[in-house]
């Protein structure tokens, strides 16, 4: 394995704040971190982290808890999460008993993550996409991050990285440390839509090439890519901006990312997106009998409350 050093993505004070909120729902469901006698309850606090920053990308990137693998790792005392960016499946989240990953029995646990994913490479290709498989691995308390890169036959590692902090001496360590893994995790999500948008966009320029004529998806897939990619520089600008203590500047970095990721989204084909049952940023200005009541859409129906 490789090494390779980890990058954060600022996340705007906004953001950050609405994930906070999250975080506490969750422990107000599940109990602290402290507390958590099981690895599903540890999972669904942990998970709370991907709500806003998956949020960010729309539908163009979503969860499909599952494995693709049989092992005896999935069966008990392993969470797993995959997420499928742009109908590919671009990062695997992985997390396990942390005595799992002491001793001999940490090489098992890499294994069967490097299994899973050259599973996810085969399904991409499969369906004629390619693109770098993005895993992280967690052992309740520590992440390592790596990449497989089936195309140079090459696997890269961040090592053990401290995720989010059990025992803290005050609140302001513990928000640090949810700051600093959800940067990280951002990051990756970040470089996994990327990645996502140039499968597609070598796609594109392959049919091109093959039809002799320009085709207007191309053009798309660019501008679409051209956005994220400017994103990313913003958003990991904006936190090497702290070094210097221009906090003004990396706050403004990071909205500016945010916006420009939102724009990439909103230039992909309509038919790579999922479609939304639950409706966004709905408010009534009466109770909602009332409001339902007076809706046309529902005037040859019967409602029952």
């Amino acid at each position: 394995m490789v090494r390779m050093e980890l990058c954060r993505s600022r996340i705007p004070n906004t953001m950050f704040e609405e994930i906070l909120e999250d975080l506490s729902l969750a422990e107000t469901q599940y109990g602290p971190m402290s507390m958590h006698d099981n690895e599903e309850a540890r999972s669904r606090y942990i998970s709370v982290l991907f709500n806003r920053i998956i949020g960010v990308f729309g539908t163009a990137i979503v969860n499909k808890p599952e494995g693709l693998l049989d092992s005896r790792f999935s069966k008990r005392g392993r969470i797993e999460h995959h997420f499928v960016s742009l109908r590919s499946t671009s990062v695997v989240f992985i997390e396990v008993k942390r005595i799992w990953t002491l001793g001999k029995g940490r090489l098992d646990v890499k294994a069967q993550v490097l299994a899973e994913c050259a599973a996810c490479d085969f399904a991409n290709q499969k369906e004629g996409y390619w693109t770098p498989i993005l895993a992280v691995l967690c052992d309740g308390i520590n992440l390592e991050f790596m990449v497989f890169d089936s195309s140079s036959k090459t696997v890269y590692t961040s090592g053990w990285a401290f995720a989010l902090m059990l025992e803290c001496e005050n609140e302001v360590d513990f928000i640090k440390s949810v700051k600093r893994t959800a940067e990280r995790l951002f990051d990756w999500f970040v470089m996994a839509y990327i990645n996502g948008i140039r499968a597609f966009e070598h796609v594109s320029s392959r049919k091109s090439d093959l039809e002799g004529m320009p085709r207007k998806s191309t053009e798309n897939w660019g501008d679409a890519l051209a956005h994220a990619e400017r994103a990313h520089w913003f958003l990991r600008e904006g936190h090497n901006c702290l070094a210097s203590q221009e906090w003004s500047k990396a706050e403004e970095l990071a909205r500016q990312g945010v916006e420009l990721l939102k724009q990439s989204v909103s230039e992909l084909p309509s038919y790579l997106l999922m479609p939304q049952e639950v409706p966004r940023n709905r408010k009534w200005a009466v109770c909602f009998e009332e409001s339902v009541e007076n809706d046309p859409r529902s005037a040859n129906r019967r409602w029952e409350f």
